[in-house]
């Protein structure tokens, strides 16, 4: 999927004290639905929705309901039964990882936040801030990240430069 505009794109942002598999699941049944509604059937039908390691993710009830609801779609750990299983935390595959989380923490953090809301709208400004060419480079330098690990067959190479 190409990004047209990125100020169409917006955090989410969750206020609990931590985030349980049901506060979770909850989301993924109440909230992704309605989030998901501008996007294309044609794009949805096609596209992968990727987990991290956050602990909620290993819930038996998320890993039930994304397995129901969306299967053969979903990315997650290779210690779930995920349709795609992936390394957690595996920086040199996961353009969230090696560009976006450090290139918005950058920008939010190059002073310091004062307050809960100046935080959440310096992030807002943040993600308004990166162009789509720029998220779509990185995008494309993950087929040339997997091309060097299947080359060194999974082993560690060389980082690549970041963007």
């Amino acid at each position: 999927m190409r990004c047209n505009r990125v100020s169409d794109y917006r955090p989410i942002f969750f206020f609990y004290e931590s985030l349980t598999g049901e506060r979770y699941l909850q989301f993924l049944i109440n909230e992704l639905p309605a989030l998901l509604e501008d996007v294309p059937l044609e794009i949805r039908a096609n596209m992968f929705f990727q987990h991290d390691g956050c602990p909620a993710h290993f819930a038996i009830q998320v890993r039930t309901f994304l397995n129901q609801r969306y299967p053969d779609q979903w990315i997650g750990s290779s210690l779930l039964d995920a349709y795609i299983a992936y390394i957690c935390r595996s920086a040199d595959l996961t353009c969230l990882d090696f560009y976006l989380w450090g290139r918005i923490k950058a920008i939010v953090f190059s002073s310091i936040p004062t307050t809960r809301e100046n935080m959440k709208q310096r992030i807002r400004d943040a993600i308004r801030s990166l162009p789509a060419a720029e998220i779509e480079a990185a995008v494309e330098s993950t087929r040339q990240r997997v091309q060097n690990c299947i080359e060194n067959d999974g082993r560690q190479f060389e980082h690549l430069g970041r963007h």
